[in-house]
C-alpha cells in the first residue's frame, strides 16, 4: 500500500502563509546578564497504522500524516543555580511513566547542569491527530483511542525521540536573553477564532461577572445592538445555537484571550534562537474521524514561523506552543476541514506576530523550580491553605457524560443518554456524580467498577511552581476550566506584584479536565471528567499556592510502579475486552499492515477534510 503523505498534497496542504513581517527588532531590546538557554526540535511521528489519541472511539486509525508531528525542548539555566527543560510535543496527553522513562535517559545529561527531575517538565500540544496507545494509566489506553491496548513499541519510541530533543537542547546551550511578551488577541469580537463550548457551565460561578469584565476589559463591545443580542449575530453560521441567547454573551467572553510568547535571542548575535507560545485553546479543528496524524492549526501556524524565521539565516529558531487552561475552549469549527485548519492557523499565526510586537520586558537570570508528586492515595489528597481545607475524592471516577463527548466531538454514546445532567446519589465524596456505566434503573449493577476500576486510573498528580524572574508557570496534569484558572491566577499574581503567571496544561501526567465546584455539580462533560470530586480545583490551587511559599525545591522521585498500561493491542468490542480482563484474548500489532488494504482512490475515507472551497471533494489529488 502506498503511504498517504498528505504534506505533499497540492494547494490545499501547500499553505501559502503570508510571510513574516512587522516584528520590531528586539534585538535592539535592553539587555540584561544573560541566561544559559538551549532549544531542539525532533519529529516523532510515528509510522500509519496507530489509532489517534484524544477522541475515544469517535477516531480512526491513522494511513499517513499531513503535519509531523514534533517534540520541541527548551533548557534554561544559570552558571551556579537550579536549571529547567521546558518540552511540548504534539501528542494528546503526557503520561507520567513516559515522563520517568525519559528522565533516565537524560538524567546523565542534565543533572550535572542543576537540573533535577523537578525541572523536568513535559507537556502535550493535546492535538487529537497524534498517536495513541501509548500511555501508561490503563484507563486511557483502553478507551481513549478507536482501538484499545499498549504498544511497548511505540512508548520506546518515543522515549528516544524526546530523549534526543532534550539532551541536544542541553547541548547546544549557549548565552541568551530572554523577553517576555504578553498581550490580549482578538481585540474584535467578529475576528475572535476561540469560543466557550461550555457557556451554561461558566455561567452556574459566582464570579462569573468578574471574570466577563476582566477578560474582556480591553475591547468595547459591538456598537450595534445590546450585549445578549449582538451575540446571537456573531455566532457563524453552522456552529451550535445553544449559548448564544446566555447573558453576558459566555460563548466569546469566557475566554482567555491572554497569550505569552517567551522570546530567546542569541546573546552574541541578537539572532532568534527559539520562541515558546503560550495560549489556551483545543487544537483540534480537524475533524475527529480524519485518517491522519496532524498537529492541527497550531502546528501549521508554528510550522510556517519556524521556515520564515530561519529564511536567509543559519539559525534555525524553534517555536513552541504550550498549552493553557483549555478545558472549556476550542478554536472555531464548522467545516472541520483542512482548508477550516488552514484559516485558523493563519489567525493564530497572526495572534503571535501581534503578541510580538508587544514591548518586551527582559528577564533576568534568576530561575526557581518546586515541585510535588501528590499520591491520591495517601494524606496528601488533603491539603490546606488559610482557612481553606481541599480534599480528593478516595478514587477517581468517570460521570455519565464524559462517555458521550464534548460538543462537536459527541461519540455515538451520546444518541444513547450518556450526556449531562445524569445525577445520581451523592457519595464516596464525588457529590451526585453518577458512575459513566452504572445504571439509574438497576442500580445493583455496578460496570463502571469492573471496567473502569480505580488501579486503571494515575494515581499520582505531578504539580510543579518554576519561575525565570517575574515569570512563573504553574504546571499541572489536566485541561482545566477557564473560571478555575482565572482564581488560580488571580491568587498567585497577587503574592507577586508586577509578575506574570501562566498556567501550564496536559504536564507530567494526564488525569482528564478539572471544573470549578458550580461547574462540576453540572455533570457536563467537563465536570463528568474531573476525576477526583467537586474539591480538585481547589485542591491543585492550593497546593500551586504552597510550592509558590516553599523555600526549597522539594523531592520528585517517581516510582518504578507508575507505568500500569495494561495489555497489549486487540481488536476493540465488548467480548474481546471481557476475553483480554481474562487474558485470553490474541494480542494484534499496531503498524502500516493494521492500515487495512489499498483504497482505490487516495482519499478514501478522506473525502469529509479534503474538501475545495466549494465544500466538494478535491478528486484533483496525487
Amino acid at each position: 500500500m502506498t503511504m498517504l503523505i498528505l504534506r505533499s498534497f497540492g494547494i490545499a496542504v501547500s499553505v501559502a502563509l503570508a510571510a513574516f513581517a512587522g516584528v520590531p527588532d528586539t534585538a535592539a531590546a535592553p539587555q540584561q546578564p544573560a541566561i544559559l538557554g538551549g532549544a531542539e526540535r525532533i519529529e516523532i511521528t510515528p509510522p500509519p497504522g496507530f489509532p489517534t489519541g484524544g477522541h475515544g472511539p469517535a477516531g480512526d486509525i491513522a494511513r499517513g500524516d499531513w503535519m509531523p508531528l514534533y517534540a520541541r525542548a527548551y533548557y534554561f539555566g544559570t552558571e551556579h543555580g537550579p536549571g529547567i527543560i521546558l518540552v511540548t510535543c504534539d501528542l494528546f496527553a503526557f503520561p507520567l511513566g513516559l515522563r520517568a522513562a525519559i528522565w533516565k535517559a537524560v538524567r546523565d545529561t542534565v543533572a550535572p547542569l542543576g537540573v533535577g527531575p523537578e525541572g523536568l517538565v513535559l507537556t502535550a500540544t493535546h492535538t487529537h491527530q497524534g498517536p495513541g496507545n501509548f500511555m501508561t494509566a490503563q484507563i486511557y489506553n483502553e478507551f481513549g483511542s478507536r482501538e484499545s491496548g499498549f504498544s511497548e513499541e511505540l512508548f520506546h519510541f518515543l522515549v528516544e525521540r524526546i530523549s534526543t530533543a532534550v539532551n541536544a537542547a542541553a547541548n547546544h546551550r549557549r548565552s541568551v536573553t530572554l523577553l517576555l511578551h504578553s498581550a490580549q488577541v482578538a481585540d474584535d469580537f467578529r475576528n475572535q477564532f476561540v469560543v466557550n463550548r461550555s457557556p451554561n457551565d461558566f455561567l452556574l460561578n459566582w464570579d462569573r461577572d468578574l471574570v466577563l469584565n476582566q477578560l474582556n476589559s480591553d475591547r468595547p463591545w459591538p456598537p450595534d445592538g445590546p450585549r445578549d443580542t449582538a451575540c446571537q449575530a456573531l455566532r457563524m453560521p453552522g456552529e451550535p445555537e445553544e449559548g448564544w441567547d446566555l447573558s453576558g454573551c459566555p460563548r466569546l467572553g469566557a475566554v482567555d484571550r491572554r497569550m505569552t510568547v517567551l522570546e530567546m535571542l542569541d546573546a552574541d548575535s541578537g539572532n532568534r534562537a527559539g520562541a515558546l507560545v503560550f495560549f489556551a485553546v483545543h487544537p483540534s479543528v480537524l475533524l475527529h474521524s480524519a485518517a491522519v496524524y496532524s498537529s492541527d492549526f497550531v502546528g501549521l501556524a508554528l510550522d510556517g514561523l519556524e521556515k520564515d524565521w530561519s529564511s536567509g539565516s543559519n539559525q534555525k529558531p524553534v517555536l513552541g506552543f504550550f498549552n493553557g487552561a483549555e478545558g472549556d475552549i476550542t478554536a472555531r469549527r464548522v467545516r472541520r476541514d483542512i482548508l477550516e485548519v488552514r484559516t485558523r492557523s493563519i489567525q493564530f499565526r497572526t495572534a503571535i506576530e501581534q503578541v510580538l510586537h508587544a514591548p518586551p520586558k527582559p528577564l533576568a537570570p534568576v530561575i526557581a523550580v518546586r515541585a510535588k508528586l501528590v499520591d491520591t492515595q495517601t494524606v496528601d489528597a488533603t491539603c490546606k491553605t488559610g482557612d481553606t481545607t481541599s480534599t480528593l475524592a478516595p478514587q477517581p471516577i468517570f460521570g455519565v457524560a464524559a462517555v458521550g463527548g464534548g460538543e462537536l466531538d459527541r461519540t455515538s454514546f451520546y444518541r444513547l443518554g450518556w450526556r449531562a445532567g445524569v445525577h445520581g446519589i451523592a457519595q464516596n465524596q464525588q457529590g451526585q456524580k453518577q458512575p459513566a456505566l452504572d445504571s439509574l434503573v438497576l442500580p445493583d449493577i455496578q460496570l463502571t467498577a469492573l471496567f473502569a476500576p480505580a488501579r486503571f486510573f494515575p494515581r499520582y498528580l505531578p504539580v510543579t511552581y518554576a519561575r525565570i524572574d517575574s515569570f512563573s508557570l504553574g504546571a499541572i496534569p489536566v485541561e482545566m476550566s477557564t473560571t478555575a484558572a482565572f482564581r488560580i491566577r488571580a491568587e498567585l499574581e497577587k503574592q507577586e506584584p508586577g509578575g506574570l503567571f501562566q498556567i501550564l496544561g496536559l504536564a507530567d501526567e494526564y488525569a482528564s479536565y478539572t471544573a470549578t465546584a458550580s461547574e462540576y455539580a453540572a455533570q457536563d462533560y467537563m465536570g463528568a471528567s474531573t476525576l477526583w470530586g467537586p474539591q480538585e480545583a481547589s485542591f491543585l490551587q492550593c497546593e500551586l499556592v504552597q510550592l509558590q511559599a516553599a523555600p526549597t525545591q522539594g523531592h520528585f522521585q517517581v516510582p518504578d510502579a507508575v507505568k500500569q498500561p495494561g495489555p497489549p493491542p486487540r481488536k476493540a468490542g465488548f467480548f474481546p475486552l471481557i476475553l483480554s480482563l481474562l487474558r485470553l484474548a490474541k494480542p494484534i500489532q499496531f503498524g502500516p499492515n493494521f492500515v487495512g488494504e489499498r483504497r482505490e482512490l487516495p482519499d478514501n475515507g478522506l473525502d469529509e477534510i479534503l474538501l475545495n472551497n466549494r465544500g466538494l471533494p478535491e478528486r484533483h489529488l496525487p
